[in-house]
């Protein structure tokens, strides 16, 4: 088999990722080496290359987070940068997708500073579509 590389920072990156991803994570479904809960959570819940779930209570985070380093770690992927509600970071606010995530509150908020920069004159869809 060719050695090859992939440069990522291209257009492609982010879908050559994703299937690498998915086939890596699809072994994992047939074998009853890891939890089938988490392995499809890993699959369904990336977005570029961040993972981004929410689970029941508290007590599953840390089983969940060593669980995904074992799976990923096998094709090589470091998962990094957790955060989560009752973490150690003294950082409570966190922006997840275009959104304020306060973490001791466990509350998603939309960020609207940005819209008093705009003037409007009439709003209309296509200006509400435009600042979107």
């Amino acid at each position: 088999m060719r050695h090859a590389r992939v440069v990522f920072g291209v257009k492609s990156s982010t879908f050559l990722l994703e299937a690498v991803l998915e086939h890596h994570l699809k072994k994992y479904l047939k074998s009853s080496t890891y939890s089938k809960r988490t392995v499809d959570i890993l699959l369904r819940n990336f977005y570029v290359h961040d993972l981004i779930i929410s689970l029941n209570n508290e007590s599953e985070i840390l089983p969940f987070i060593e669980e995904c380093h074992h799976i990923l770690a096998e094709g090589k992927f470091n998962l990094r940068g957790w955060k989560y509600t009752g973490d150690d970071d003294t950082e409570l606010v966190t922006s997840v997708l275009g959104l304020i995530w306060n973490r001791r509150e466990d509350k998603l908020k939309i960020n609207l500073d940005w819209i008093e920069a705009y003037e409007f004159e009439i709003v209309s869809k296509r200006v509400i579509l435009s600042v979107t």
